[in-house]
């Protein structure tokens, strides 16, 4: 299997020029987990609510508009630095995945995102986690596959689960069925937790 193509940014992982931003970041998961975490925060899982721009922010999908905005309210800061609640991007685990994506290929590193289903959000529950080749054989040497680690997840599941409360969880509306015992049906759409 030939990785190489996922080691090149793709027009979503560019960091134009925020290059040297992610180069500053070491490829290892504590220094990931670390970058992502303190650079994006989860619009539906912050320890507050989302501000105003945080909510915009939803909309950024490429690494080079997040970056603008995590330079702008934190002006000369390493990413991996602390920053407080307001000054975070909003997002959520695609932006946190996609992050962690543009560090690795900045370092050479070939990753990807991947999506899947995570029970532990609930019933509805969809994440993105991080998947980058280690330059090893899996299963007993059968050939190359890429490591599917959940680098950018782990630190999206850590403020993921204090996502369990009120805030997080699918409301039905109005003419919407619900599954019994008042679980919202998998066609409900979720709330929005910003304000406006």
């Amino acid at each position: 299997m030939d990785v190489s193509r996922y080691a090149a940014h793709s027009p979503y992982s560019d960091p134009r020029h925020h290059a040297p931003l992610l180069a500053a970041v070491a490829p290892d998961p504590a220094s990931l987990h670390a970058a992502v975490n303190h650079a994006v925060v989860h619009y539906r899982a912050g320890e507050t609510a989302p501000t105003p721009a945080q909510c915009a922010d939803v909309d950024r999908r490429w690494v080079a508009s997040i970056l603008d905005a995590a330079t702008e309210r934190a002006p000369g800061a390493p990413l991996a630095a602390t920053r407080p609640a307001d000054a975070q991007v909003g997002g959520c685990c695609r932006d946190h995945s996609l992050l962690a994506v543009a560090v690795l290929r900045e370092h050479g590193v070939p990753a990807r995102t991947r999506l899947g289903f995570a029970d532990y959000l609930g019933r509805t529950g969809s994440t993105t986690t991080t998947s980058w080749w280690n330059g090893t054989t899996a299963h007993g040497g059968s050939g190359p596959t890429p490591r599917s680690r959940p680098t950018a997840s782990r630190s999206t599941r850590s403020t993921c689960r204090r996502a369990r409360g009120p805030r997080s969880r699918p409301r039905p509306r109005p003419g919407r069925r619900t599954a019994p015992g008042g679980a919202t049906s998998p066609t409900t759409v979720p709330a929005p937790t910003c304000p406006g």
